[in-house]
């Protein structure tokens, strides 16, 4: 489907339409951005705009890291691009992984437990996913702390259960 998506005219119609609406797209020209959840619904959307805003002009490439955590879903619905010069993959899992000492001009942290089954299973992972933006840490850990403290306790609640 991926490789049907990339060449459907009425995608890339679409697409145009977004790009030529986004005039401050210019500004991103020569930049690196890290997209997070690349594989997911908003995000492969995001990374389909950034592609097709290097292939149809000619100012320096954005260059796009697609950041997922399944390596085969990147590769099945962004491989056509993996040879070129500006687009590359990152084996990423926002609820495990840190980046460490990669550089990107931008990040667009897209990725998150979008299942109800993975909320449900794991909501520490899912609110530790979500909560990577330094800009208001204090108020957002104090109102995610309650949250966070109920959320270990039915994991384990759960795990204890399980055992026993």
């Amino acid at each position: 489907m991926a490789e049907k998506l990339s060449t459907n005219n009425l995608w890339l119609s679409d697409i145009d339409k977004i790009i030529h609406s986004l005039p401050e797209l210019d500004t991103l020209s020569g930049k690196s951005i890290m997209i997070t959840g690349a594989n997911g619904l908003i995000c492969s959307a995001v990374v389909d705009i950034l592609i097709r805003y290097n292939e149809t002009h000619t100012a320096a490439p954005v260059h796009i890291t697609a950041a997922g955590r399944s390596p085969e879903r990147l590769r099945e619905r962004f491989g056509k691009f993996s040879g070129k010069k500006y687009f590359s993959f990152m084996n990423y899992d926002a609820s495990r992984d840190r980046v460490g000492d990669f550089h990107a001009d931008y990040i667009i942290h897209g990725a998150s437990n979008a299942t109800p089954a993975s909320m449900s299973a794991e909501p520490v992972e899912t609110m530790l996913a979500n909560m990577l933006n330094p800009r208001s840490c204090y108020p957002v850990s104090k109102r995610a702390a309650e949250t966070l403290c109920v959320s270990y306790a039915a994991e384990c609640r759960e795990q204890f259960t399980a055992i026993h």
